[in-house]
């Protein structure tokens, strides 16, 4: 027999999808559901480095029309001239934390694992954001960080 919720409580959840960070934060999960099988499968087919690669290179055939039509080429240049090293590094760092996640995959480790493992980046923002940007930490953000680091524990140590 399935505990279904009753009156009050579907209003709450009715509530919090009125929210647009609800709906945005339900997308993003989606999305994240969405490239992971992909990938999965991605690195089924081709070894992870080429996959890295070729997903790397879309990106940027897809990506630089749309940033060229908002910001023009002269942007472009401006924007390299001005942050070309935090380009460099941020870029370097996403295409090799894509690689590690996708060598992982290759290794046979669940897709779902990974997916869960790599979401640990949301409690080193919370991190970071209270620490370097003097962001609050409110109860809401401590608990979330929280459960996000017991439920990855729990995973490690049950996997």
């Amino acid at each position: 027999m399935v505990n279904l919720p009753r009156g009050e409580k579907w209003h709450r959840l009715g509530a919090a999808l009125n929210q647009s960070a609800t709906r945005w934060a339900l997308l993003a999960g989606l999305c994240i559901s969405f490239y992971t099988t992909i990938d999965k499968a991605g690195v089924g087919l081709a070894p992870s480095l080429l996959y890295t690669y070729l997903a790397m290179t879309l990106t940027l055939v897809y990506l630089t029309p749309a940033v060229l039509a908002t910001v023009g080429f002269e942007g472009l240049c401006a924007e390299w001239r001005a942050s070309k090293l935090s380009t460099l590094l941020a870029g370097g760092s996403a295409m090799a934390a894509y690689a590690i996640v996708l060598f992982v995959m290759q290794t046979g480790v669940q897709a779902s694992y990974v997916s869960a493992t790599r979401e640990i980046s949301v409690v080193f923002g919370a991190i970071l954001g209270t620490t370097v940007f003097k962001e609050t930490a409110g109860a809401m953000r401590v608990l979330g960080a929280t459960l996000i680091t017991f439920g990855l524990a729990v995973t490690g140590l049950f996997a």
